[in-house]
């Protein structure tokens, strides 16, 4: 027999069970959360800066633990490279993220 409160708690577990699903949803498509995001500085010389695409060519340094030395691009603002041209010595701090560019968030030229 199908009863008032049968009824209920048959609603509540199919409420309860879309809402997991409508949060599992959403944290798929949010952005990274500051934990998910891997921060390292080393230091390099820049090769090339390339303003339409904002990717900047850095010969860096070993990051011990993580990566040899090589040359590869990063993502960066405009802001970022003002005064800073091919050339020049740098350190700087990047972050990764698993699905993402590795980004510069702080850049300095360096003597």
């Amino acid at each position: 027999m199908i009863t008032r409160s049968s009824t209920l708690a048959a609603g509540t577990l199919l409420v309860l069970a879309l809402s997991g699903e409508v949060l599992t949803a959403c944290k798929k498509d949010a952005p990274p959360a500051a934990a998910d995001l891997e921060v390292r500085s080393t230091r390099g010389t820049v090769q090339t800066f390339d303003t339409k695409t904002g990717v900047v060519r850095i010969a860096h340094e070993d990051i011990p633990g993580y990566m040899k030395a090589m040359t590869m691009g990063f993502a960066v603002s405009g802001d970022q490279m003002v005064g800073v041209k091919p050339g020049d010595k740098v350190e700087f701090t990047f972050t990764e993220t698993k699905d993402g560019p590795l980004r510069i968030t702080a850049l300095k030229r360096t003597p």
